[in-house]
């Protein structure tokens, strides 16, 4: 998800902060941040288009320039992709199922109203890190250190977790 907002701006931030990082003398470490433009997208027809539907996704993060060896700056990035959206049911919409089964968006908004369906909206966010010197892939930042016990935690409302 995040591939296209770095491939689009990956060379323009790094550019940007080696220009801070020789205005700031070039001898101490200089920090840039940088944000991508939100891109609305749909996905496909499969589990994640029924889960979640169309949403908005940007990357955000900072470039790093320190001093390196031989007086060639070394720039790294540290970012995360962020997707956020509206899970609603739109009036004059429908959803096809696998099977061939279709429901109308109106009759999943009158569950809406009526407490048998829910509306949420959806944000979620992933952390990575990428050497903007070598042009490899970005390698995944370790994980968040989790949510039991959280607001949430699916299994939170379970009677065995109260």
């Amino acid at each position: 998800m995040g591939t296209l907002h770095i491939a689009e701006n990956e060379e323009a931030w790094r550019q940007k902060a080696l220009a801070e990082f020789e205005k700031a003398g070039g001898d101490g470490t200089v920090v840039v941040p940088v944000e991508s433009q939100a891109i609305g997208r749909s996905f496909g027809d499969d589990e994640w288009f029924h889960a979640v539907g169309s949403h908005q996704q940007n990357v955000s993060g900072m470039v790093t320039v320190t001093p390196g060896d031989g007086g060639k700056p070394q720039a790294s990035l540290d970012y995360q992709v962020n997707v956020w959206g509206r899970y609603n049911w739109d009036s004059e919409k429908s959803t096809t199922f696998p099977g061939g089964l279709t429901i109308p968006d109106d009759d999943m908004g009158r569950l809406h109203k009526v407490g048998f369906a829910q509306e949420f909206n959806m944000r979620g966010s992933s952390t990575y890190a990428q050497d903007l010197n070598s042009g490899s892939a970005p390698g995944v930042t370790p994980a968040a250190p989790g949510r039991e016990g959280s607001r949430e935690d699916v299994s939170r409302g379970d009677e065995e977790n109260r």
